[in-house]
């Protein structure tokens, strides 16, 4: 989908059917088409945008004729996985940023409406730091998602937790392991736009002003505080993970006892029943009570057992 939007006065962004006109373009799983429209209208390299929508494309910067060509990782989440124990939900996936003097591009396979909110807030203004400035909110916009998933990602991990102590299955844990995937996405896209981003504020690659001091700081803060938020989280779910294995070979090994205990208990009167029910002489067997004594006597010596496996918590 393309969509077109121009910077009005007093009203901010507003959309709009005319690329000539437009402030920001907003390429959203595009078709081939719609890319080689763009392409062309705006004399870019068909490769950046093909690299922007291959979901193993890793962050980087570089510059085009002019123009500032970006890819950074923005977290999203895959609607269709219902079931965290079967399939990863939260993943990462690139977004591109072309951006000039006059100019402002992004183009990614997923839905970006969050950048919206960020760049209609800044309005466009290109005569107050251009896009420049624009495509650093656009970082600390994608850093506050970051964060949004990660408090997401966590509560799933809570979730998870009140359930180990009476789990003896798997699916807990394939749930805690497609976490901790998605979490090692995060950090790993995290890690790479820190570093491309004091690679973008600190290179060439942008005509930095004195007020964008703030943005840059801000954008920079917010991409600190989310990978750090990441990796605390990846260590938790990693002792979470530890303890989890642990609990189930506890749990294990109290049902393989249980078992065990039960197994012994029923089989005293198993042998006893089963001494006295071969064809042979046996003693006592014409007694008038003899029945009703081997009653008594299995059923005591299996309380017997029983007794003594309570003691020992056997039970």
């Amino acid at each position: 989908m393309l969509t077109y939007f121009k910077e009005e006065p007093g009203i901010g962004l507003a959309p709009t059917s005319q690329m000539n006109s437009s402030s920001w373009v907003q390429l959203t799983a595009p078709t081939k088409s719609e890319v080689a429209k763009i392409t062309k209208a705006y004399h870019l390299p068909a490769h950046f945008l093909q690299d922007a929508l291959d979901p193993h494309e890793r962050a980087r910067i570089e510059e085009h004729k002019g123009n500032s060509l970006i890819i950074v990782h923005i977290p999203y989440e895959d609607d269709v996985v219902e079931d965290l124990s079967k399939e990863v939900r939260y993943k990462t996936i690139p977004l591109g940023i072309i951006q000039n003097e006059q100019q402002f591009i992004t183009v990614c396979q997923k839905d970006t409406s969050f950048l919206y909110e960020s760049l209609a807030k800044e309005a466009l203004l290109w005569q107050n730091g251009g896009p420049t400035r624009n495509t650093l909110n656009v970082i600390k916009s994608v850093a506050h998602a970051y964060v949004a998933f990660l408090e997401e990602i966590e509560e799933a991990i809570q979730h998870t937790e009140k359930q180990l102590a009476a789990s003896y299955q798997n699916k807990e844990l394939y749930t805690l392991l497609n976490l901790n995937e998605s979490l090692l996405h995060m950090t790993t896209s995290l890690k790479q736009m820190k570093s491309m981003t004091e690679k973008m504020v600190y290179g060439k690659y942008f005509p930095l002003q004195d007020h964008d001091e703030d943005v840059v700081e801000d954008a920079m803060i917010e991409l600190d505080q989310a990978h750090a938020i990441a990796e605390i989280s990846q260590l938790n779910l990693n002792n979470v993970m530890d303890a989890y294995g642990n609990v189930i070979q506890n749990n294990v090994s109290h049902i393989v006892k249980f078992l065990t205990a039960a197994a012994i208990v029923l089989s005293v009167p198993t042998l006893v029943a089963s001494i006295y029910g071969m064809n042979v002489p046996l003693p006592f067997q014409d007694e008038p009570y003899a029945f009703t004594a081997l009653i008594v006597i299995m059923v005591s010596l299996s309380a017997a057992f029983t007794y003594v496996f309570y003691k020992k918590r056997y039970f």
